[in-house]
């Protein structure tokens, strides 16, 4: 037991305040559209600390993601042009762009506990009156994706699904 336990902690532990200062520098980072160096390096920050979290499903999603995106903005631009191209590829940017703040809240919510979130701001002297909203507010957030994720699977088991297929066929 001890050894299932052991491999479920994590093996760098950050404080629930770097993971906000972390998040907010990867958001302002991200979008002041920084060079291809620092977009790569942003990501394989953000990925590393996603892997050594033990959420390696995850970063490696997201790896291939920006890997994809990548691929199509290095060989694609090469071969179109175009209006719809421009725009095409200003959305594969933005894209790859967000993705490493995705990660960064990813790793925010699901390695930090609401016990964890509370202490951390107790620590920074915010006013409890600033704290108790931001904390229920962090917990909702998952439970939003609980509920989406049981009504999913209650319009599957009907037959019913969210896709372009599905809409087309049985709106």
């Amino acid at each position: 037991m001890q050894l299932i336990e052991a491999a479920q902690q994590p093996v760098l532990r950050i404080d629930a305040r770097t993971k906000f200062a972390l998040l907010f520098g990867v958001g302002i980072s991200s979008l002041m559209f920084p060079p291809l160096w620092l977009e790569a390096t942003t990501f394989v920050l953000m990925a590393l600390l996603l892997t050594l979290n033990r959420r390696i499903k995850t970063s490696a999603k997201f790896t291939a993601a920006f890997l994809i995106m990548l691929l199509l903005d290095w060989t694609l631009s090469l071969k179109v042009s175009g209006g719809f191209a421009a725009l095409f590829f200003s959305l594969v940017r933005l894209g790859r762009l967000m993705l490493p703040i995705f990660m960064a809240g990813i790793l925010l919510m699901k390695t930090t506990s609401v016990s964890e979130f509370m202490l951390s701001f107790e620590r920074m002297h915010l006013p409890n009156k600033l704290i108790i909203p931001l904390s229920v507010m962090f917990r909702f957030i998952p439970t939003i994706s609980e509920e989406w994720h049981s009504i999913q699977d209650a319009m599957r088991f009907r037959g019913i699904g969210i896709s372009v297929r599905s809409v087309l066929t049985k709106p």
